[in-house]
């Protein structure tokens, strides 16, 4: 939900982009969950700039990433809600904690501006021992195909990162690879290879 939450300015940039996501899970199904957005500028902007074209994406993103924030502080089970930026660094980033899953995805679908019910999908699901995001793939061809965007999908990366209480047991997802003694669970694509193959976003962990 947040990563299709910021996804629409970005596709308007044609610069180099990062997105990292983040999930601490601890042994009691509580968590963070940190959002980031990194930016590298190129020659691309200075043509803006010449074309008289304000297009200064992070702080779009940032404005995106306070109205998330808000709600996020009035939710239920989260706290610890920051929004933190940089220009110079080039980098958005939207962090808070959660006490379990319930008002973790409640809170998610808010964000979005809907109430979560029992006939919506959960986007996390966290038990004892096991951890899946859902499939968000066919969310993102929904919102690209809606704003009927003209960009380059190539110059966008997408990075999953879980941090798990204890070793991985098994891990089902693609490109998914295991590091620091099983414990981080991390996949990383190109936007326009998900977008092409139809790339499941999906993730499920037990540990």
């Amino acid at each position: 939900m947040l990563l299709v939450f910021v996804l629409i300015p970005l596709l308007l940039f044609q610069g180099c982009i990062e997105i990292v996501e983040k999930i601490d899970v601890n042994d009691d199904r509580s968590g963070t969950i940190n959002l980031s957005v990194s930016v590298m500028r190129g020659n691309f902007l200075l043509n803006l700039v010449r074309l008289g074209i304000d297009m200064d994406v992070l702080s779009e993103v940032k404005e995106l990433a306070e109205d998330a924030a808000g709600t996020l502080r009035e939710s239920p089970g989260i706290s610890n809600v920051q929004v933190t930026g940089s220009q110079k660094r080039g980098m958005v980033s939207l962090s808070f904690n959660f006490d379990n899953q319930r008002n973790l995805n409640r809170a998610l679908y808010r964000v979005a501006g809907h109430e979560k019910t029992v006939f919506l999908p959960a986007v996390y699901k966290i038990r004892k021992g096991s951890f899946e995001k859902n499939n968000m793939t066919k969310l993102i061809e929904l919102v690209v195909k809606e704003e009927q965007l003209k960009f380059s999908p190539s110059l966008i990366n997408y990075t999953t990162e879980i941090n798990l209480p204890r070793p991985a047991k098994s891990v089902s997802g693609k490109k998914a690879g295991v590091y620091q003694n099983n414990q981080i669970v991390r996949v990383s694509d190109n936007l326009a290879n998900i977008l092409e193959n139809r790339t499941s976003t999906g993730l499920k962990v037990r540990f």
